[in-house]
């Protein structure tokens, strides 16, 4: 699971670090996994927008 669950707000973004030594790779590497998020997130949801709240 990437990200934190209840932070279904517009602020809320994804984060990732890349380390390595050849910054071409990096740069390409880096569009790749850009690309895929960006491509994800209609799929991604909430859990706890699906949850039912539970009686107190």
């Amino acid at each position: 699971m990437v990200g934190y669950v209840w932070a279904d707000e517009p602020r809320a973004t994804a984060a990732a670090i890349m380390t390595g030594t050849d910054a071409d790779v990096l740069s390409e590497q880096a569009a790749k996994l850009a690309l895929a998020y960006w491509q994800a997130r209609d799929d991604l949801s909430s859990a706890a927008s699906q949850a039912a709240p539970k009686s107190a």
